[in-house]
């Protein structure tokens, strides 16, 4: 069979999917981490039904849990339930100005494993806030729509202002993912903030960052959050940046702004083209990422406070000392002198779990144990206690303190030993 017929057999398999890929989407509450999948995308474009069935056919072949839209042109708030076959539990919570202003718009499509908690219109048509759980975790989605730089100084500061409001009021427990477009272009060599990875077709055709760019690294700072499309390597040019113009520049102005759970989580964030039934010159930023479930993250907490180290037999005493042994014979011996008669009335199962019992009673009581290795030569009373505020101050020259006492603590403690050694070869 020749290549072409391969070919043209495997895009016809993805262009009419089984009905077996579209059936609902479930997830084990069992599993310690959580993969979320979603994206954010400009489309430019006003929503009808067709388009929003096609929205959602796309996110469930590609097992998107989350679609962010900016410009929707959509005439008012509205919340549409899509109950149909394939769909069940599917939601579009969208935010617009309302009356004639169709102008802007931001809509959001959520799978059935969202469950919404919370909706807040911060700013019709540009900020759009939900309070939700994604397959049992908890998150706060905040979709953006920023002005443009053509917009006067007044309308992009109120945008920021009620943002970083909104940013600021997010409940303890509760990650904080926000993305869309942001119209933000940012300059490496006169703003910081940002990752490393954020290459030149990122900013062509401009000489500063814009003013929109300044707000965001201010947020960014604000609120300690990062910039994850400009941390994650890319090896190609063209998952970087996420809008080209007709007068072929290219920028990027999409971004995701997430905490620092998530951030450590990320898998990859970069940017890809948008499906064929919308035409835009913004493409598709893609966020994949892994968290820790809640539940056992507590679970973790509970089990360092309560375990207690409980000293194994050291079974290598056996084999090498005499004395161990003869020990445990004679131990042994006077264990199982009444044995023998209770093991007559007593089936195969009890016999066995009662000579296992006086075998570990006889280990336990004649053979030494391994030692929690806690002994640090160069410890003090003194760096015990210090250490003990700054982990409950959390104050950086406390820790300075610390390092230091550290440092001074091993050095007397090698040049005792070993006066003609240097410290650094045996502590870095």
């Amino acid at each position: 069979m020749s290549n072409k017929i391969l070919k043209s057999k495997c895009y016809n398999k993805s262009i009419s999917p089984s009905l077996n890929k579209l059936k609902s989407t479930s997830y084990n509450k069992n599993k310690r981490c959580v993969q979320i999948h979603g994206y954010s995308l400009n489309i430019k474009y006003t929503l009808n039904n067709v388009k929003i069935m096609d929205f959602c056919i796309h996110a469930k072949l590609m097992q998107h849990d989350f679609i962010m839209l900016q410009e929707t042109h959509v005439p008012g708030n509205s919340d549409v339930k899509i109950d149909q076959l394939h769909f069940k539990n599917w939601r579009m919570i969208s935010s617009g100005k309302g009356g004639n202003d169709k102008s802007g718009g931001v809509s959001t499509i959520l799978s059935s494993s969202c469950h919404v908690e919370e909706i807040c219109h911060v700013i019709p048509g540009h900020i759009l806030r939900i309070k939700l759980r994604i397959k049992g975790q908890k998150f706060i989605l905040i979709n953006c729509y920023a002005p443009d730089e053509t917009k006067c100084k007044i309308v992009k500061r109120k945008f920021w202002m009620e943002l970083n409001k909104s940013l600021q009021n997010c409940p303890k427990g509760y990650n904080i993912l926000t993305g869309g477009d942001f119209n933000a272009t940012l300059h490496p060599t006169e703003t910081f903030g940002f990752g490393r990875q954020h290459p030149k077709c990122c900013y062509e055709k401009s000489s500063s960052t814009s003013s929109n760019g300044l707000y965001l690294l201010e947020s960014l700072a604000r609120h300690r959050l990062f910039l994850e499309n400009t941390y994650r390597l890319n090896r190609r040019a063209c998952h970087s940046f996420t809008f080209q113009s007709p007068l072929k520049y290219k920028r990027r102005l999409d971004y995701f702004l997430v905490n620092g759970i998530i951030h450590s989580g990320t898998i990859h964030c970069r940017s890809h083209n948008p499906p064929t039934f919308i035409k835009s010159d913004h493409k598709m930023l893609v966020i994949k990422f892994k968290i820790k479930c809640k539940w056992l993250r507590k679970q973790i907490r509970l089990s360092k406070k309560s375990k207690k180290f409980k000293p194994a037999i050291n079974v290598q005493y056996l084999v090498k000392n005499e004395t161990v042994k003869r020990e445990y014979q004679t131990v042994l011996e006077n264990l199982c002198t009444n044995v023998e008669s209770d093991m007559n009335d007593l089936d195969f199962n009890a016999r066995e779990e009662l000579l296992t019992s006086k075998l570990s009673d006889a280990a336990e009581m004649s053979i030494p144990k391994y030692r929690k290795n806690d002994y640090i030569p160069w410890l003090t009373q003194e760096y015990i206690d210090l250490r003990k505020q700054t982990f409950k101050s959390k104050c950086k020259n406390k820790l300075n303190q610390l390092k230091k006492l550290k440092i001074k603590l091993q050095t007397e403690f090698i040049q005792g030993v070993f006066p003609n050694v240097s410290p650094n070869t045996y502590f870095k």
